[in-house]
C-alpha cells in the first residue's frame, strides 16, 4: 500500500498481517531541507532507520547521535528527516 505526503512517499509492507509487533514501511524522503519540511513530527512509538540509497540527516528535538552510523530517538519524541543536498 502507497501512502503520499508532503514530505514522504510511505510504502507499506506486508499489509495482510495483523497483529505485528512493528510496522515495515519504506520511506522515500521528498523533503531536501528541514525548512522545506516544516514543523517536527511527533508520535508514540520507536523507529528504527535503515538507509538503502543516498544519505540522510535526523533532526531531533531529544536526541544526539551517538556515532555517524546510529540514530536513537526517544519514543514521543520529536524528529525529521531530510535528504541533504
Amino acid at each position: 500500500m502507497r501512502v503520499t505526503t508532503p514530505n514522504y512517499d510511505y510504502f507499506y509492507l506486508c499489509t495482510e498481517l495483523r497483529r505485528k509487533r512493528m510496522i515495515p514501511v519504506i520511506t522515500k524522503i521528498r523533503a531536501s531541507s528541514r525548512e522545506e519540511f516544516g514543523e517536527l513530527v511527533r508520535h508514540a512509538g520507536e523507529e528504527f532507520i535503515y538507509v538503502i540509497k543516498g544519505r540522510i540527516v535526523v533532526h531531533t528535538a531529544v536526541l544526539r547521535p551517538r556515532d555517524a552510523r546510529t540514530k536513537v530517538r526517544r519514543s514521543t519524541s520529536t524528529r525529521i528527516w531530510d535528504t541533504p543536498t
